[in-house]
């Protein structure tokens, strides 16, 4: 999965990553999660579409297999 919509979002809104973190209620851990595509919870993430007005699908999205890499290939042999 990849937070790619949501950066771009953030960049097409004018804010800036901490306004964004202190908005949504997140610490400053979590916000780097989202910004290096790591997990978050589904409440970050339902918080983060709530303060956006957002749908889910607008600020996350699957990646190809292409994006994938191979250390995601060698998990699921």
């Amino acid at each position: 999965m990849t937070y790619e919509p949501l950066r771009i979002l953030l960049v097409k809104r004018n804010l800036k990553k901490m306004e964004f973190a202190s908005m949504v209620g997140i610490t400053a851990p979590t916000l780097a999660k989202l910004m290096q595509d790591k997990p978050v919870t589904l409440d970050v993430l339902d918080r983060v579409c709530e303060t956006l007005d957002v749908e889910l699908h607008e600020v996350i999205r699957r990646r190809g297999k292409d994006e994938r890499g191979s250390d995601h290939d060698a998990k699921n042999d």
